[in-house]
Order: structure tokens, then C-alpha cells, then sequence
């Protein structure tokens, strides 16, 4: 039987379920036969865009949901990660590599997320986050 090409998870600002999504992700990987170097990234951009929707957006509030769609189609993979927040605004975020931010310890998530996924737009007055990753 062939993997539904859809996930859809709407949770609770939880770290429990946090690590709950980041382990489904996991799973609809394996069960579309993703490569493991895309695997890989896909799982640890999904995580590091639940947090900061969990953290920032929802500010780990258990009455607010995260919501994360992914769709593994032949070409590519897309995810989705919404919030309740307020939103944010990327031209406020420092850069991480700027010399006063490179010996901070935070801040360098949505850096990696634009530099490892093909394509990165944050879309509802940023409480949406949406990645784009071409399949191997």
C-alpha cells in the first residue's frame, strides 16, 4: 500500500509534543523512501520550526496549536508550520553571523532553515513558515 503523500498534525504548544511531531515526521520519511542526507535535513528543519513556533510563536502556551502540513510529492517536499502568535518580522531577527551575534547561543535557526531548504518564505504577517525541498 502506497504512504498517503499528506501529513497534517495540529498540536498543543508542548515540548512532549514536540518531540511527538518530530518523530512522525521521521516516520512519513522513511515511508516515502526520502535519501537519508534529505531525510535528515526535512527532520531537523521541521524541529527547528515547531520549537520556534511552540517557543516564540505560541510562547509554549498548551491553550495555542501548532499546526504542521507536509506533502511529499514526486519533485519535492514541502512543509508548512503555522502558529497563533503575533507574528514576526525577518529584517528584525540579527543576523547570527554578524560578529556580535557569532558567540551567542540562540538565533541561528531560521539561518539554517533559509540556507538548507531549496526554497524559504514566511507567509502570515509571519506566523507561517513554509520550506521547500527538491527530492534527490
Amino acid at each position: 500500500m502506497k504512504p498517503s503523500r499528506l501529513l497534517c498534525l495540529k498540536v498543543a504548544s508542548t515540548f512532549d509534543n514536540l518531540e511527538d511531531v518530530v518523530k512522525r515526521v521521521q516516520v512519513f520519511m522513511e515511508a516515502h523512501k526520502i535519501g537519508e542526507g534529505l531525510a535528515h535535513n526535512v527532520v531537523l528543519l521541521a524541529s527547528e520550526a515547531v520549537t520556534n513556533a511552540m517557543e516564540h510563536g505560541n510562547e509554549w502556551d498548551s491553550g495555542k496549536y501548532i499546526v504542521l502540513e507536509m506533502d511529499a510529492g514526486p519533485e519535492r517536499i514541502e512543509m508548512a508550520v503555522t502558529d497563533e502568535g503575533s507574528g514576526f518580522d525577518l529584517s528584525l531577527v540579527g543576523d547570527p553571523i554578524e560578529t556580535e551575534n557569532l558567540l551567542k547561543g540562540r538565533g541561528r535557526g531560521l539561518y539554517f532553515m533559509e540556507l538548507m531548504a531549496d526554497e524559504f518564505y514566511i507567509e502570515q504577517e509571519g506566523r507561517q513558515l513554509r520550506l521547500v525541498f527538491r527530492r534527490e
